[in-house]
């Protein structure tokens, strides 16, 4: 297949067509990539070699040193990387981390068998131990561990995919207390095989049959604050399980593979084919593909992944504005009905990775916006060209589509925001805080409360020091707008009265209203339960008591437009 990107839309039709399960499966299992690949010979066999795991090293950008995190939970992935780490970049270069989920019977003592193990290696490590506790759900951030939401059940952390990211979040937590940028974790090409097949089962696009990418530029899929600093590295995705395994062996050190390992969460394979040496098998047809075919497939997804990447970045530079302090995305489209056929937007091969953008910073959670999703956004907007009426507003999972404005220049412009909260979530998702504590509000927004940097030091509030008072962090609503605005009327008119006023209107006049009341508040927690004194709106960089609070304030996916810039693509190392 051609790698350039207009040749592969002129050609999707067949391209969707090869993409369909039946006929990837088809294609699998014909040997159609076997002929292909015929002359290229087969997996490299025996332990890593030094040489091969430096180009793994210097693809990754590790080659000129920096102290590395390393999850280790005893089996072979994990210990092959910690032994070729030492190897390469010495064993002062490296900080192991075992997380001790108490999900099962002699977890603890499997994670101090792990730790005796890395201990005769010389290097550093720690053992986590995951608190399940309410009082220890962490809702607040850094002071337990990695936050979740104030009203999530502790069972459903403790479930699936949702202990693998609370591990995650638990390991990037303890890199950033060790003072440590990158985190590397032991995923194989066995892995690599089943998440590349299951994405297969399931239809997905380039993105999806790229499989895993060698580095994040974070953790992904983390509500942690810690996770947004931390890289996250899988050196070993070049490897198979048998290479791991004689590696190990090679180091004189004995993995701990398999269900008896009650550290690991085992996968649940539903693709249908098991890995036996260099061949991928059917488990019931009986049919088999080379293990290195099905692994250039990947490497030629990969190559599709960074041609379409290069065309949807400068749409996404000159068409989109991301606007953080308020997690809302403003969409820029200007076509004429004439000539809509040549437009970007009447591409879905360009759009909807566009929309997958805008979908993904306002959204809520920390996964992939389904492109369900953009495919719907993107048809809203083609609509309203090929359609006379108004548009209405389009949600989708947490976001919300709202009518479009023109500009001075004649420009549609579309705001993209989190969706208006219902009553349950106005209800869930206020976090009571005090000074000192962190949190995440409503998925998007890092919040801090530090004493202030003014003022003098032991200064109280109506008698009461700062540090003994108690603040909620909710959602702005009209009330606040209104309360603030009468509020600076009544006070003395100094400069900055006028300046909170024009931000406060500036902003509810200017935002739709549809997502006016999707940015945090931070208000006084009275005795009576009252909390309607605002204090700080930090997306609008007002703070009404500087001398009380000292109000730190980010957007959780400020890194979603930069991310696939930053990640480096699955590639096997020639030898």
């Amino acid at each position: 297949m051609s790698h350039d990107v207009t040749r592969t839309e002129n050609r999707r039709s067949g391209y969707a067509t090869f993409l369909s399960m039946s006929k990837c499966c088809v294609w699998l299992e014909s040997g159609i990539f076997d002929l292909h690949y015929k002359r290229m010979g087969i997996l490299t066999k025996g332990p890593i070699k030094p040489a091969e795991f430096a180009a793994v090293l210097k693809r990754l950008g590790l080659h000129d040193g920096g102290i590395l995190g390393v999850g280790v939970s005893g089996e072979a992935k994990s210990l092959a990387s910690l032994l070729l780490l030492k190897h390469a970049l010495g064993k002062e270069k490296i900080v192991a981390f075992t997380v001790d989920h108490k999900l099962k019977d002699g977890s603890t003592v499997e994670a101090g068998e792990v730790q005796m193990k890395v201990a005769r290696l010389g290097i550093e490590h720690h053992i986590i131990p995951v608190d399940w506790n309410e009082t220890g759900s962490g809702f607040l951030g850094d002071t337990k561990d990695p936050p979740m939401a104030k009203k999530t059940r502790v069972a459903y952390w403790k479930a699936g995919a949702a202990a693998r990211v609370r591990r995650y979040n638990m390991l990037a937590r303890a890199c950033k207390q060790h003072g440590i940028s990158s985190l590397v974790v032991g995923h194989s090409l066995d892995d690599q095989v089943r998440v590349g097949l299951s994405r297969l089962n399931r239809s997905s696009g380039i993105e999806g049959l790229a499989a895993m990418r060698m580095a994040y530029p974070e953790v992904p899929y983390s509500s942690s604050p810690a996770a947004k600093h931390i890289r996250l590295l899988r050196p070993m995705l070049c490897f198979n399980q048998a290479r791991l395994e004689d590696t190990c062996r090679e180091y004189d050190s004995l993995p701990h593979d398999g269900p008896s390992n009650k550290l690991l969460f085992l996968s649940t394979d539903s693709t249908g084919h098991r890995i036996e040496g260099d061949t991928l098998v059917h488990k019931e047809k009986g049919t088999s593909i080379p293990l290195e075919s099905y692994t250039r497939f990947l490497e030629h997804m990969e190559e599709h992944r960074l041609a379409f990447q290069g065309k949807v970045q400068p749409l996404l530079r000159d068409f989109t504005l991301r606007d953080p302090p308020t997690g809302t995305c403003f969409l820029q489209v200007r076509a004429d009905r004439r000539r809509l056929r040549e437009h970007w937007i009447n591409k879905p091969y360009l759009a909807d990775r566009v929309m997958n953008h805008v979908v993904s910073w306002a959204s809520t959670t920390h996964e992939q916006a389904p492109w369900a999703i953009a495919a719907n956004f993107r048809q809203q907007v083609l609509n309203y060209f090929t359609r006379s009426g108004s548009p209405e507003p389009v949600t989708g999972g947490s976001v919300i589509l709202c009518k479009p404005r023109t500009n001075a220049t004649g420009a549609f412009i579309w705001i993209a925001g989190r969706s208006p909260m219902n009553g349950l979530e106005m209800a869930n998702t206020p976090i009571t805080m005090q000074i000192g504590d962190r949190a995440l509000w409503d998925g998007r927004f890092f919040i801090a409360l530090n004493k202030p940097s003014i003022g003098d030091a032991d200064g109280t509030f109506h008698g009461i020091k700062p540090e003994n008072l108690k603040f909620v962090v909710r959602a702005f609503t009209g009330a606040d707008h209104q309360s603030i605005l009468d509020r600076m009327r009544t006070g003395p008119q100094t400069e900055w009265n006028d300046q909170v006023r024009s931000a406060v209107d500036n902003y509810w006049s200017k935002m739709p209203p549809l997502v006016r009341m999707t940015i945090p508040c931070v208000a006084l927690l009275q005795d009576n339960g009252d909390r309607t004194y605002v204090i700080s709106v930090p997306s609008l960089s007002v703070n009404l008591e500087p001398l009380l609070v000292d109000v730190q304030f980010s957007f959780a996916n400020h890194t979603v437009a930069d991310e696939q810039r930053s990640e480096v693509g699955f590639r096997m190392i020639s030898n």
